[in-house]
């Protein structure tokens, strides 16, 4: 076999190789791709939220249980536990009180608040404007990979956070939101 047999086998065999390892990188990064929602999307700043539920119907819907003394269930920023707590989602949770007359919030939570007619607590991530148009809506859904659970002691409650999608719901707020219902 000629020189020229030999290194042409070897070239396609090196091309060959290239290849195969190129596209099961890319096989990789698309099956780890989770749409970064967070940079598109503007979550209701929780002391608007707040001054509103104050002062709408919601308290005579019976959805909070005191009217000036809130259970605010928080968490420091988006995440899924199977992406390392990064992408869209939520990886844990925590919970503290907060009246009427205490310091202004500003973080990403949402008050917790019950179901008129069952009593079933759950929390509201409202978006503060129109989802963009280069956002589909099924990819608004935030998934929880985990369950996890809040206890809140002095309410003598543990609440859990289901492992689901939980979708995108246009009736919520002005703009839409996502409903977590908590067992």
């Amino acid at each position: 076999m000629s020189i020229i047999m030999k290194i042409t086998k070897i070239l396609i065999a090196i091309t060959i190789t290239v290849s195969f390892y190129s596209c099961q990188k890319d096989s990789d990064f698309e099956q780890n791709q989770e749409p970064n929602i967070q940079s598109f999307i503007s979550i209701a700043n929780l002391d608007k939220r707040m001054e509103d539920l104050i002062s709408s119907s919601a308290n005579e819907n019976n959805e909070f249980r005191n009217p000036c003394h809130f259970v605010i269930i928080t968490w420091d920023g988006w995440g899924r536990k199977s992406l390392n707590c990064d992408g869209w989602g939520l990886c844990d949770a925590e919970w503290f009180f907060w009246d009427c007359s205490n310091q202004q919030l500003g973080s990403t939570g949402s008050p917790l608040q019950f179901q008129s007619s069952t009593n079933r607590p759950f929390v509201d991530i409202l978006f503060d404007e129109p989802i963009p148009s280069n956002v589909a809506i099924e990819d608004l859904a935030l998934a929880i990979d985990e369950e996890f659970q809040v206890y809140i002691e002095s309410e003598q409650i543990n609440l859990t956070f289901k492992a689901q999608v939980y979708s995108y719901n246009e009736t919520l707020g002005d703009y839409g939101g996502i409903r977590i219902y908590l067992d």
